[in-house]
């Protein structure tokens, strides 16, 4: 029938196909181990971000205000002194030149925002009620 060479290597060969399905076992705790080391860590450093994101948000809004005040302190001067030259007829076409596309950006971007809200507000649910019979 089956020789015993045949039969040992059959043998031998279905020992290391458990044996390799040990070590890929073994591999794979040490995998989800390392994953959960990882995952912990990474909790740890989303925790620390969430305690510095006011810090960071007021740093942010400070630099904003600090560019507009810049902003804003330029366009004053600068119309400051048209009318220190007497170009009030040139300040007066300006206005009327950029007005438009002041206000039409505007518009864009406070409409876009209340869509944001919008779709932030339908995301909430409320949950519906259990019945139990």
């Amino acid at each position: 029938m089956l020789s015993d060479s045949l039969i040992h290597q059959f043998l031998q060969t279905q020992h290391q196909k458990a044996v390799n399905e040990a070590e890929s076992i073994k591999l794979k705790g040490k995998e989800l181990d390392h994953n959960r080391d990882l995952s912990s860590k990474y909790m740890e450093i989303e925790t620390e971000l969430d305690k510095e994101r006011p810090k960071e948000r007021r740093k942010t809004y400070t630099r904003i205000a600090y560019i507009a005040d810049a902003l804003i302190t330029l366009f004053l001067t600068f119309i400051g002194f048209c009318l220190y030259v007497g170009k009030e007829q040139f300040l007066i076409e300006l206005i009327k030149v950029s007005l438009y596309p002041i206000l039409t950006f505007a518009g864009y971007y406070a409409g876009t925002r209340k869509r944001k809200t919008k779709k932030k507000k339908k995301e909430d649910f409320t949950p519906a009620e259990v019945v139990v019979d």
